[in-house]
């Protein structure tokens, strides 16, 4: 078989099978209920967001809801959900999925280019710096 490059990678070489690695054995369980089921991981990930985090992802719903918590959200091309500009993207993307529930063709996102990397570098330094201003305690 094929091995990724990226993300879970294999246990062995000569196995289609992954494994988790943790440093103790309560780390592994809450990888594996992580894992156990459909938007398990969003729900870990926004039950633990507060205003010391900066959550990166591409999921607009998860976003919303880390927002709620008081966290810092980044989408994967650099740009930034905020308070201000997240019930468009929402709403974006509800019509998106009508359209293609329509029968609609759409074509997914495009290519990340150098300017969305850069972007993305600039907007998650100004993301941490600004709650290292408003929690001095946490900088050092």
């Amino acid at each position: 078989g094929r091995l990724p490059i990226a993300g879970v990678l294999p246990a062995c070489r000569s196995l289609d099978c992954v494994t988790v690695f943790a440093a103790t054995t309560s780390e592994t369980a809450e990888v594996l209920n992580v894992m156990a089921g459909f938007d398990a991981a969003d729900d870990w990930i926004a039950a633990r967001a507060d205003a010391r985090s900066v959550v990166v992802t591409a999921d607009i719903l998860l976003a919303d809801r880390c927002l709620k918590a008081g966290a810092r959200a980044l989408g994967t091309t650099g740009r930034p959900f905020t308070e201000d500009n997240i019930g468009h993207v929402l709403a974006t993307r509800d019509l998106m999925t009508e359209l293609r529930d329509a029968g609609a063709k759409t074509s997914g996102p495009p290519p990340l280019r150098k300017q969305d990397r850069s972007l993305f570098l600039q907007q998650l330094d100004q993301m941490i710096q600004a709650i290292r201003r408003a929690n001095p305690e946490a900088a050092s």
